[in-house]
């Protein structure tokens, strides 16, 4: 799964294809494809998405904001 934190519009999903191609060829259909199979979901500021001793797995596309990551080395 992957979410987004916006309502999904066509300037969205351009937005997405257009960071993709800047590493590799993507064409339209594949990004659409890609779009479609996401579910979007908005995270309040500060909310917590992960925490410690979980696994993330899912893909984050998140277009308004920041996502922070944290490592936690001591266990502290």
């Amino acid at each position: 799964a992957f979410f987004i934190t916006f309502e999904p519009s066509s300037d969205s999903m351009k937005a997405l294809h257009a960071y993709l191609n800047r590493f590799f060829s993507v064409e339209t259909p594949v990004a659409e494809a890609l779009w479609s199979a996401g579910t979007e979901r908005a995270f309040a500021k500060g909310e917590t998405l992960t925490r410690e001793g979980q696994v993330q797995r899912d893909l984050l596309w998140v277009v308004d904001g920041v996502q922070m990551s944290v490592y936690n080395h001591d266990g502290a």
